[in-house]
């Protein structure tokens, strides 16, 4: 994906502003600045809504949240997610028929064996009725670098295994063990930009022909200290869908947040 090598590259290549030299007296040597780190013993976060209603030529109505929360300590850290959609219309019928809903809880624990490394484990639950898929279920753990960590940019990779399954709305279910491999990037741009993209790939250990990805793409404008606006791109791709249904699935969001 373009978009991932892209906020990647410019992100590690990311630096200050240039400043004149600064004059030092013969001698006497300035002291070496550390980068700022991500704030300790302290929950941070976001949630956002948004929403769309329209009535005459179309009769639609779709709603949307997310909602991320992070725990910091100094060996450890903590990370929970949420996510809803939801979607109707009845453009063609006199009642409102459902036309998409999703959501999603995800918690993730990660314990540092020093400043970089780290195990992680996790899980997360998911309904989403446009791939036909009453649950997913994942439970996982494995080995996690953190490659930076500062007020401007976040990037880390993770490996390990899972256990993955599926169960669809006509009964049917689907479970095995995978490997798992992900990455987190998150590009504080400017003041009012902000990057931030989370990739998920799920591979069967058992039939190579069963794989899962998601991606969770958001672009964030800062209208105050509190408030944002966020454009969020949620893409899976399931290499065995349930019967009938596309292996891709694109959700675009629209939203307004405030920062925990």
């Amino acid at each position: 994906m373009l978009s991932t090598l892209s906020l990647l590259l410019l992100g590690l290549n990311a630096t200050q502003p240039l400043e004149a030299p600064a004059i030092v007296p013969a001698g006497v040597s300035l002291p070496v600045q550390d980068p700022k780190e991500e704030p300790k013993n302290v929950w941070t976060g976001s949630a956002s809504v948004g929403g769309i209603h329209t009535s005459g030529n179309s009769e639609t109505r779709n709603a949307n949240m997310t909602a991320d929360a992070v725990y910091r300590r100094e060996k450890d850290r903590t990370t929970l997610a949420a996510l809803w959609s939801y979607s109707e219309e009845k453009n063609t019928t006199p009642d409102w028929n459902l036309t998409d809903r999703r959501a999603a809880l995800k918690a993730k624990y990660d314990y540092f064996l020093d400043k970089k490394s780290y195990i992680w484990a996790n899980g997360s639950i998911e309904a989403d009725e446009q791939a036909n898929i009453d649950m997913r279920t994942t439970l996982g753990a494995g080995y996690g670098y953190q490659w930076r960590e500062t007020e401007t940019f976040k990037f880390s990779t993770e490996i390990g295994a899972a256990w993955f399954k599926e169960e669809y709305n006509d009964g049917e279910e689907d479970d095995y063990m995978s490997g798992r491999a992900a990455y987190y990037a998150d590009w504080k741009v400017s003041k009012v930009w902000n990057l931030l993209q989370t990739t998920e790939y799920f591979q069967s250990l058992e039939e190579s022909e069963d794989s899962y990805v998601r991606v969770d793409t958001r672009a964030k404008a800062q209208f105050s200290d509190k408030m944002f606006g966020q454009l969020q791109w949620l893409f899976d791709y399931d290499n065995t869908p349930a019967t009938g249904k596309d292996r891709e699935d694109h959700r675009v969001l629209l939203g307004v947040g405030w920062k925990i």
